[in-house]
């Protein structure tokens, strides 16, 4: 069955020394797959079911991106 859309409330990130942290908050419990790409080299996590509520968050054609900029990572879309 599919759960209804969940929504995503916030996302907090912090960088301590070579380590970046990302917190994803969500009103309920929420489902993910992730995978690695290359070229460029990145991580991507999706989020099925879920949709955005979070203002302020520049948008990138139909894509949000919140810019991080330290060395382990570049930004979160």
């Amino acid at each position: 069955p599919r759960l209804a859309a969940l929504e995503l409330k916030e996302i907090r990130f912090w960088s301590l020394g070579d380590i970046t942290r990302v917190v994803i908050q969500f009103d309920g419990e929420f489902r993910y797959k992730w995978a690695r790409l290359e070229n460029p080299p990145r991580v991507f996590f999706d989020l099925p079911d879920a949709r955005l509520s979070i203002d302020g968050m520049k948008e990138r054609g139909r894509m949000r991106v919140i810019p991080v900029n330290d060395p382990a990572l570049k930004q979160i879309r």
